[in-house]
């Protein structure tokens, strides 16, 4: 089984998406690319599956928006619908006509809830990097503020990582046990 970690950003203007493919550590950037992500996308879903830290809930259908050609506008809204207003994505209306599957593990379904990316790092003794860039900017980021959110997004990829590789006898057994049901 092959496994690409991933994590996406969002402001009003920008998006961001970091794909790192586990065994090769490959890197994959995109930044306003919905082309690439659909590519990225498309020569990987039918032999990986995309492993993130609330993957299910946000960054899938982060994923969905920028596959099917969502401006940087239109994403925004669906950031806001899911964190500002608690919505559940595949309830999203734009996505009413869309169907999209994707190969997902979501290294939240098994954790305490409540529980963060940075308290899980935290809590591993992980040094725990904040982006230094308002998410609430309405204006195109500059140059170094899209490096910094690459720089965060990526750090971000590391962390969800080095979870899963801490969980890797749990997921095993997990499959274990859904290949018996």
């Amino acid at each position: 089984m092959r496994y690409i970690i991933v994590d996406t950003e969002v402001f009003a203007h920008d998006n961001v998406a970091v794909f790192k493919d586990y065994d090769t550590k490959r890197r994959a950037v995109f930044h306003n690319d919905n082309d690439g992500v659909y590519e990225y996308i498309t020569n990987n879903k039918d032999s990986a599956v995309f492993v993130g830290a609330n993957i299910k809930h946000y960054d899938k259908f982060i994923l969905q928006a920028m596959y099917h050609d969502f401006s940087p506008e239109e994403i925004k809204n669906l950031n806001d619908y899911i964190i500002e207003f608690g919505g559940d994505g595949w309830n999203y209306p734009p996505f009413s006509d869309i169907r999209f599957y994707l190969p997902i593990f979501d290294l939240f379904d098994d954790m305490q809830q409540g529980l963060g990316l940075k308290s899980i790092e935290a809590h591993l003794g992980m040094d725990i990097e904040e982006t230094q860039v308002d998410f609430n900017l309405d204006r195109r980021l500059t140059q170094e503020e899209l490096e910094l959110t690459i720089k965060y997004c990526s750090y971000d990829v590391d962390a969800t990582e080095k979870l899963f590789e801490i969980r890797q006898s749990y997921r095993e057994n997990k499959l274990i046990l859904g290949s018996m049901a």
